[in-house]
């Protein structure tokens, strides 16, 4: 059986996944509880997870935007760019933040979360968590999360991989020795209309429009991480990886 908690504070939400014990979330920003709080997470065996730092905040949503600034991201290795239902405005300032920890060299992996709160129907256009985990069980699954082998999507299929010749170096979450090397992503169920994007330390070096299976191939040389997106026909995300790092000096 899987087991979480939400730490839900007046100054931001995080997510303690695997542990199996209460977690005391009361903190206050800048005297160095959360960052305690995600060493306990850890030390139970837990993901810590900071949970849509960008969503709005007062007085729309208390306490829903992220404002521990020792904590930016801190100790926190994961971080929840898409929340709840389709991809919207606050969710483009999460990918936003999310990239600018990736150009300051923080190995940070992105994942997603429903926020059902209740019994409702979920929106189809939502974005899960599609893991490879060696096994189906908890400690499989949130190993594969904290080592960013993962990606989001609302429907699509995506893989991608890092190849030299014809040995694999690694997927996405990895890191892989410096350049040059060939990044293969593979997608299938991609929406009509739809762009595949590769953003390398944050910019989008190629887009090009896709149909709804196939393959590309980037050869990438001094580049420290990339991303691959796929957007849908209004710019919505569709689906987005977790990065392949390259080099040594990661964090």
């Amino acid at each position: 059986t899987a087991c979480g908690l939400e730490l839900t504070t007046y100054y931001g939400h995080a997510l303690a996944l695997g542990v199996h014990r209460w977690i005391d979330w009361r903190a206050q920003p800048g005297d160095g509880s959360m960052a305690a709080i995600a060493e306990q997470v850890g030390e139970a065996g837990g993901v810590f997870i900071i949970a849509h730092p960008m969503s709005p905040g007062d007085p729309v949503c208390t306490g829903c935007d992220w404002r521990y600034h020792d904590m930016m991201p801190g100790a926190a290795r994961c971080v929840e760019i898409w929340n709840g239902g389709a991809w919207g405005a606050s969710n483009e300032l999460d990918l936003a933040l999310w990239y600018a920890w990736l150009n300051r060299g923080h190995r940070m992996v992105a994942t997603a979360g429903t926020d059902a709160h209740g019994p409702h129907p979920l929106d189809m256009a939502m974005g899960l968590n599609v893991v490879y985990a060696e096994a189906l069980n908890e400690r499989a699954i949130l190993g594969a999360i904290s080592r960013g082998h993962l990606y989001l999507s609302c429907g699509p299929r995506l893989d991608v991989s890092v190849v030299k010749g014809e040995e694999t170096l690694g997927i996405m979450g990895d890191v892989v020795p410096e350049g040059p090397n060939a990044v293969v992503v593979r997608w299938s169920d991609a929406p009509s209309g739809g762009t595949l994007r590769w953003v390398c330390d944050g910019k989008v070096v190629r887009a090009q429009p896709i149909s709804p299976q196939g393959e590309d191939v980037f050869v990438l040389d001094c580049t420290r991480w990339c991303v691959v997106e796929l957007r849908d026909g209004t710019g919505a995300m569709s689906a987005v990886s977790n990065p392949c790092f390259f080099g040594d000096d990661w964090r």
